[in-house]
């Protein structure tokens, strides 16, 4: 899982993934600078929050997107075209001088797909 400062900022601005995620068990957040995990009673885990505390603090939570989700997002089409969109996507210099994880990759394959943005001077804009 990334939870690099890029992919922090990357996720935080993503204001349109960001606003219409619910919480669920699994889930990554970014909560004064820690890295939380939504998995209740689960005493293996550093930190843990529960469903309750992510809704009541949402606003001041960053939710970080797994791949697995990001995926899910892309999938208005059969996952064949959604590779070969993916790749086409990579093979741009764009793409290859800003992203250096899959979670990187897969969020801005998504802001571009679905909202026709791209990450540029750490902001999504309009293309």
């Amino acid at each position: 899982m990334d939870d690099s400062r890029i992919y922090r900022n990357m996720s935080k601005k993503a204001l349109e993934i960001q606003d219409n995620h619910e919480p669920e068990v699994g889930d990554y957040y970014i909560d004064m600078g820690d890295l939380w995990i939504l998995r209740p009673n689960n005493p293996k885990t550093l930190c843990t929050v529960t469903p309750a505390y992510v809704k009541k603090h949402k606003k001041n939570d960053i939710w970080l997107p797994r791949q697995d989700q990001l995926q899910e997002m892309a999938e208005y089409r059969s996952i064949g075209k959604n590779l070969e969109l993916l790749s086409e996507f990579w093979n741009t210099k764009y793409c290859y001088d800003n992203f250096t994880t899959m979670e990187q990759l897969w969020l801005a394959f998504v802001m571009s797909e679905k909202y026709s943005k791209k990450w540029i001077d750490d902001e999504w804009k309009e293309m």
